[in-house]
Parts: C-alpha cells; sequence; structure tokens
C-alpha cells in the first residue's frame, strides 16, 4: 500500500501447453536452456522458487555482458556448462559493470539453490540498495566500501568532514613545533 513496488515475473513460452497434453512426464525438465537451473537438470524434485531466481541471474548476466552465461555449440554442451562450471565474472566482458551489481548478478547463478538468494523479494532489496548507493546484503562489505558509498550519497558533509579532519590534523602537528619554535626562542 501506497509503495510503488514493480512485480517481475520470469516467464518462459517456449514451454507452454495445453493441460494433460501427454507431452511430459513429471520428470522432464523443461524450459530454455540458457536459463534453467541446475536442479532443473540434476534433481528435478528439488524445483522452488529458487530456480526463478536462477533465470532471474541468468537474464541479469544476459543483460549486463550481452550474453548469456553459459552457451554451448548444442543444448547438451550447454547444459553441461550450467552443470559443472562457474559463470565467468560479468565485468570480465564488461569492465563497466559495478561490482555490487555483479555479486548479486553471480548470488542468483549459485548452483547450490540454498545459497542463493532466499526470495525475489530479497534480490529487489539488494537491488534497491544498490541504485541508491547503499551497501548490498549479498556480501559483506568492508568499512572502507561503506565509507566511499556514503561519500558519493552525501558529497558536501563528506567534503566538510575531511576539511574538518585535515584542520585537526594542521593544529595536532602544527601546535607541538610551533611551541618547540617558542621555547627555543626564550
Amino acid at each position: 500500500p501506497g509503495e510503488d513496488r514493480h512485480v517481475v515475473k520470469v516467464l518462459d513460452f517456449g514451454i507452454a501447453r495445453p493441460k494433460d497434453s501427454g507431452l511430459t512426464g513429471a520428470d522432464v525438465a523443461l524450459g530454455s536452456v540458457r536459463y534453467m537451473s541446475p536442479e532443473q537438470y540434476a534433481r528435478p524434485k528439488d524445483i522452488d522458487g529458487r530456480s526463478d531466481l536462477y533465470a532471474l541471474g541468468a537474464i541479469l548476466y544476459e543483460t549486463l555482458t550481452g550474453s548469456p552465461p553459459f552457451a554451448g555449440g548444442t543444448s547438451m554442451e550447454t547444459i553441461r556448462q550450467v552443470l559443472e562450471q562457474e559463470p565467468r565474472r560479468p565485468s570480465l566482458f564488461n569492465p563497466g559493470v559495478d561490482r555490487d551489481l555483479e555479486t548479486i548478478c553471480l548470488k542468483c547463478l549459485e548452483k547450490d539453490p540454498h545459497r542463493r538468494y532466499a526470495s525475489a523479494e530479497a534480490v529487489a532489496d539488494d537491488l534497491e540498495c544498490w541504485q541508491r548507493g547503499e551497501p548490498i546484503h549479498a556480501r559483506a562489505s568492508t568499512a572502507w566500501d561503506r565509507t566511499l558509498k556514503w561519500t558519493k550519497r552525501k558529497p558536501a558533509i563528506a567534503s566538510l568532514g575531511v576539511a574538518t579532519a585535515l584542520l585537526l590534523l594542521a593544529i595536532a602537528i602544527g601546535s607541538p613545533i610551533a611551541a618547540l619554535r617558542i621555547n627555543r626562542e626564550r
């Protein structure tokens, strides 16, 4: 209520079939090979909402790099890559990809569903933090990272703080030197 939240749904119209069409069995994985999670190939009974988060990560990856995280010459080669290889960092293809956005993307693409985000809302929260220049939850940020992000959000206050620190440093260094010179002249 009152919030402008976007609803994202990952759909694959390539697998839409009439109910009871007899085209699939209970344990048959269907979908676009490049966007299906490892568990959809290896453990179809373990599929849950985190499989959709994997697909969302694959879409984000392709948006950032211009190519999917895995693309073999054949469907079977792509499936083998999904099961056995880790995706390459998006920044290797596009150096302009922000480190935090890359982290969000790769967390969605974790092989183990338990290492992915727990929900689409958690992904949305991290994306909102990233947009606001705040630390994301997907990785522990260092004090240095948090300071840099804060200075980008509050440049006037950061500049005033640096100027104040430099003035205090000048006083801290200058005062003993001045006192020493005064004592020598006496």
